[in-house]
């Protein structure tokens, strides 16, 4: 049962089918099956430097996947979004080759409806990858605080958009 929209959900999703919500697993994963960043919290804090060329400005959001920073790029001087995220320890060589090829095919990519990607690489052990920082809320929480039910005419508008992208 979604704890937000109180939908009932099959037992193995991730997502509330009618919200968006992330739900909680009923099978608890093992703590060990993530790791902590290895580095000093502070390196991320406001106004400091990553990478050499991006400076952090303030965290966007975290999840079981990483954490999001907008950071601007000193160089170029424009915003981007820096995201950390977290590797998993049970097939990290893996994961990092995964995390790598999707990171050069999303660049690829270019769509007025997609997020672009600037730069994907390591520094001291730390992966990351930055994109385009775009204003604005989120697509989850776009879909998460509509009413029920959405209009059929806005939904279509959103579901048309997200297929044009990646078609």
């Amino acid at each position: 049962k979604c704890p937000r929209c109180s939908a009932e959900n099959q037992s193995d999703s991730r997502y509330c089918r009618e919200c968006a919500t992330p739900l909680t697993s009923p099978v608890a994963e093992p703590a060990a099956s993530t790791r902590t960043l290895d580095m000093p919290p502070a390196l991320f804090l406001s106004g400091t430097v990553f990478a050499e060329r991006y400076q952090v400005v303030e965290e966007l959001g975290r999840g079981g996947m990483g954490v999001v920073y907008a950071a601007r790029h000193r160089t170029l001087q424009r915003k981007v979004a820096l995201k950390i995220p977290q590797i998993p320890d049970d097939n990290s060589g893996e994961w990092v080759e995964r995390f790598y090829r999707e990171a050069r095919a999303a660049a690829t990519i270019h769509h007025s409806h997609l997020c672009p990607v600037y730069d994907v690489g390591e520094i001291d052990g730390v992966h990351f990858i930055t994109m385009s920082y775009i204003e604005g809320e989120p697509l989850s929480s776009q879909i998460a605080n509509r009413p029920d039910p959405w209009p059929i005419a806005e939904a279509a508008t959103l579901v048309r958009k997200l297929a044009l992208a990646i078609h």
